[in-house]
């Protein structure tokens, strides 16, 4: 092996070793130690903590001065963002969800799912409530939302099977923890082409999403409008069903076939007509 080969491997393996460790907070871990980092990459401590020090000093990561663990920097949150923002999907889905907002009068937003989680990568909030339904960037379990539930029904098989060996969770007396019943749940959905959830995520919020495709209609992410409960069913789920279903409908005709993020198709035929919430 020639020195030039030597130092590419070198590199990767660094390059390797640092994408390691920032996947470590993916599951919402907020700090490691130095002995974490090292047992993950199975190094010696040393090693682990000359990797952490590097990234302190290109600005990835923090060291909190009273707990010596080491978190993520805001310039990580700022390069999260900017992909965020810079997608295809975010683009095509800023207008829409604008007009999504304005006839619902709820907050909505556009998730994808990160098993066993959804991700909101973009959102509008309620004029008429301060309570929390979503932003940006913020994680839910998917079993407890109506857009991670869409996109469990439409996720590849071996995707839907880890979810369901981790466990599901189980936010509120409402969840669904049990296998077969959430099994029974997403075939509704798939069925008649919407999800709904009532007190799920969070006593008093009720939800409802449609599925985000490409071309090809493959599933891609999901639209959902979320509010209090009571106003919910002033809307008429029914009409948020459909005002969902006009904006994801909106976003899934300007998307190209091929993405980046991947999901599972529709059943030959296209979206299933709705069914009347």
């Amino acid at each position: 092996m020639t020195a030039a080969t030597t130092r590419r491997a070198g590199t990767v393996t660094s390059v390797e070793r640092v994408g390691l460790v920032l996947q470590m907070f993916l599951n919402g871990r907020h700090s490691v130690a130095v002995t974490e980092v090292a047992r993950r990459l199975g190094v010696a401590n040393s090693t682990a903590h000359r990797l952490l020090r590097s990234l302190c000093g290109a600005g990835l990561l923090e060291q909190n001065p009273e707990t010596r663990r080491y978190e993520l920097s805001l310039l990580v949150y700022k390069l999260g963002n900017l992909a965020v923002t810079r997608s295809d999907l975010y683009r095509r889905a800023f207008g829409p969800l604008e007009r999504l907002h304005h006839a619902s009068g709820e907050g909505c937003h556009v998730s994808v799912l990160d098993a066993p989680e959804v991700v909101y990568v973009e959102h509008r909030d309620s004029d008429r409530t301060s309570q929390f339904i979503s932003r940006m960037g913020v994680r839910a379990p998917a079993n407890c939302t109506s857009t991670g539930k869409v996109l469990l029904a439409y996720a590849p098989e071996h995707v839907l099977e880890g979810v369901l060996a981790d466990g599901l969770a189980r936010l509120t007396p409402q969840s669904i923890t049990d296998p077969s019943r959430f099994g029974e749940e997403l075939a509704a959905i798939r069925e008649r082409g919407y999800a709904q959830s009532c007190d799920e995520m969070e006593i008093g919020t009720t939800s409802v999403a449609t599925p985000i495709t490409d071309g090809e209609g493959t599933v891609l992410a999901a639209v959902g409008i979320a509010g209090p409960t009571p106003r919910m069913h002033r809307l008429s789920l029914s009409r948020a069903v459909e005002l969902a279903l006009a904006c994801s409908a909106e976003i899934s005709q300007q998307l190209s076939p091929l993405r980046r993020v991947r999901g599972a198709s529709f059943p030959q035929g296209g979206i299933p007509t709705p069914a009347r919430a």
